[in-house]
């Protein structure tokens, strides 16, 4: 099954769920990955993160039972899982740009954000260069930062560690161990289950770590590379969504689910390349 598809179901899920608890042990079954996984792809085909869409589609119906006088506000919120009212208001808020009393108001101006419903996407108007490499195991060594199973709070932490890494001789000592293949610094997030999430800035070395820093293994495996140049965060961002769309659903492969791994040069150059685990089907 393609991930369109397996999208098209864990949203089906939610939909079905928005007034009652949406369950991550589900959403791992249905999509056949970790949750922590299924946040990452969702995120590079929809341009959302989970959170968000679930809090508009939540906050959509909210307006609704608010404008046709379902209840009173503190029920609702209860309704839609919001513990109290402040939570609510906040989340409420976030969406409308009014508090829930406002909505109330028949003349309120109020967002509305329908189920999303995806599809395959066939798009040839821009080149993306590709190789496809088999590549035995190798070892990253770097620092690296933990992160949590919400992605929301990831995208802060990973552009704030990237700030604290470069601002520092960090980088010179990384470029003094990276003597093995790929070439450059390494952006590599690292999944091993809920407990155990990190974000490394590394390079990939044979040499030992040295004091406070760290290493890890990353596994034999086939890598699609992608290799671009440009604003870096834009076109990481394109080329995660090009995978999942357009390359991944008409190729013989799947994904491979090991840590994707983002190649920077040292110097002012702004080539770099995406790395992507995949597998036969």
């Amino acid at each position: 099954m393609n991930w369109i598809n397996i999208l098209n179901d864990v949203i089906n899920y939610i939909e079905s769920n928005l007034n009652s608890e949406i369950s991550h042990e589900e959403i791992s079954k249905i999509s056949c990955c970790s949750y922590y996984h299924f946040q990452k792809v969702f995120s590079y085909i929809t341009g959302l993160s989970l959170g968000e869409y679930i809090r508009n589609r939540k906050m959509t119906l909210a307006a609704f039972d608010i404008q046709k006088d379902e209840g009173r506000i503190i029920d609702i919120a209860y309704k839609y899982g919001y513990a109290s009212p402040n939570s609510f208001n906040k989340a409420f808020k976030s969406v409308h740009g009014i508090p829930p009393i406002k909505a109330k108001n028949n003349k309120a101006i109020l967002n509305i954000f329908p189920k999303l419903s995806l599809s395959l996407e066939i798009s040839g108007t821009e080149d993306v260069k590709y190789s496809i490499v088999e590549k035995e195991s190798f070892k990253i060594i770097g620092n690296r930062i933990s992160l949590s199973e919400n992605m929301n709070e990831n995208f802060k932490i990973v552009p704030n560690f990237w700030k604290k890494m470069i601002n520092n001789d960090f980088i010179n000592k990384l470029k003094e161990l990276n003597n093995n293949y790929p070439k450059g610094i390494l952006g590599v997030n690292y999944f091993k289950n809920s407990r155990y999430i990190y974000y490394y800035i590394s390079v990939s070395s044979n040499k030992k770590a040295p004091k406070n820093m760290y290493e890890i293994n990353i596994p034999k495996s086939t890598w699609i590379i992608f290799k671009s140049e440009g604003d870096f965060e834009k076109s990481v961002q394109k080329i995660y969504t090009k995978f999942f769309k357009e390359w991944l659903p008409f190729s013989n492969y799947e994904y491979g689910k090991l840590p994707d791994i983002e190649v920077y040069p040292f110097d002012k150059n702004k080539n770099f390349e995406v790395w992507i685990s995949i597998k036969n089907k």
